[in-house]
């Protein structure tokens, strides 16, 4: 049996790069999607210490959301407060473990939160409110089954959507107060202005960083 891990979806994996060897038929592959643990597996995972009480292994499951990354590094950040203390841990001990984990765990949040579209940014910053108000709307309800897809969110029964986690819906809170904080620069439009000995003539694109001008120098 062979596995092959890749964020690509694995109809692409041959055609990525023209030197790597792949085979021509990735049709003959199953594709699983690693997700959340459901709570068995993460109360699992939280039991293996063999050191915690269920008051501190519901607060890891709550900060983690079933995310394995984070309960994992959560698990180890609790682990190694026990080990400081040297009694038996609860959860009022922990209270600097939410910003411990954000600490670790930011590049990896990071990597979801620059690859979702300004859609599914809008719809993952108040997943409750969006998730109620969509109930037949088709379209939305396809971003939220794709940020549950790739471990984001997780549906109640209901239907509802809320995140996987109270260390993820921390970071997304703050970054997406922190782009709507970040400062818009005015459009200038330099079509038929000089600019030294160029008269610029008509502008060719704009990208994220700057605009691209056609000029003529008389």
């Amino acid at each position: 049996t062979f596995v092959t891990a890749s964020v690509h979806p694995i109809m692409d994996l041959p055609f990525t790069e023209s030197e790597t060897l792949a085979s021509p038929f990735p049709n003959i592959f199953d594709s699983i999607r690693l997700g959340l643990f459901n709570e068995a597996e993460a109360r699992e995972v939280t039991r293996k210490a063999g050191i915690f009480t269920l008051e501190v292994e519901n607060y890891l499951l709550d900060l983690s959301g079933g995310h394995p990354l984070a309960l994992q590094h959560a698990c180890r950040l609790a682990f190694d407060r026990a080990q400081e203390l040297d009694w038996p841990l609860g959860a009022d001990d922990l209270n600097d473990l939410p910003e411990k984990l954000q600490d670790v765990m930011q590049d990896q949040y990071r990597y979801y939160w620059k690859r979702l579209s300004n859609e599914q940014k809008r719809v993952l910053s108040a997943p409750v409110y969006f998730s109620r108000r969509s109930k037949d709307d088709t379209p939305t309800r396809n971003l939220f089954k794709d940020l549950a897809a790739l471990g984001l969110l997780t549906a109640n029964p209901l239907g509802d959507y809320d995140y996987a986690g109270r260390a993820l819906a921390d970071f997304i809170r703050a970054e997406a107060a922190r782009e709507q904080a970040a400062p818009v620069y005015p459009v200038i439009d330099l079509v038929g202005q000089a600019l030294g000995q160029y008269l610029v003539q008509e502008r060719l694109g704009r990208g994220g960083m700057a605009d691209v001008y056609r000029a003529h120098q008389p």
